[in-house]
């Protein structure tokens, strides 16, 4: 009984461990429209200083927008010295 337990409770355990991306077609041009956004809410003195060229025309990602956006995101966030954070 306590094997068949600890068997459960291990694939329970590697199940939630798992990322499962939610992969859709997203507009390249949607998908950094709103990571400007986010990071010129969030740092608006930073963002001041980014150049936001960019011309993607009708480019389709196959992405999970929320896992990639909060990825690109953090490592903006980390990137910034520590008075930004």
């Amino acid at each position: 009984m306590i094997s068949g337990l600890a068997s459960t409770l291990q694939r329970l355990s590697r199940a939630v461990g798992e990322v499962k991306p939610n992969l859709i077609p997203y507009p390249a041009s949607d998908f950094m429209q709103d990571l400007r956004g986010k990071i010129d809410h969030d740092f608006p003195e930073e963002s001041e200083e980014i150049s936001w060229e960019i011309q993607l025309g009708d480019a389709m990602l196959n992405v999970d927008p929320q896992l990639l956006r909060g990825s690109i995101y953090r490592d903006f966030r980390q990137c910034l010295p520590a008075r930004s954070r």
